[in-house]
């Protein structure tokens, strides 16, 4: 008895090009000297979202300037009252 093994081609799967994964730069405009960190979108309106190379760098300079800094997820906000940005500056 003879056994046949028969080979089946394997596909092969064109991955789809990976997106970087994005991130926003918030600061804490009272520079650390409120009791309440006051956190603000650093960067100019569409162009706030950067991949996390240039964000990393944009926090950076942030700090380098003073101010305490956290990078999050568009559409995640460290401010206690969820919202984006201070009501009081709009």
């Amino acid at each position: 008895m003879s056994t046949r093994v028969t080979k089946r081609p394997e596909e092969t799967r064109q991955d789809e090009p990976h997106e970087p994964l994005l991130f926003v730069v918030w600061i804490d405009t009272s520079c650390g000297h409120e009791i309440a960190p006051d956190w603000e979108i650093d960067g100019p309106m569409g162009k706030e979202i950067e991949p996390l190379p240039k964000a990393l760098k944009h926090s950076a300079l942030c700090q380098a300037a003073g101010y305490p800094t956290l990078l999050m997820l568009p559409g995640q906000t460290p401010r206690a009252d969820g919202l984006m940005s201070n009501p009081r500056y709009q």
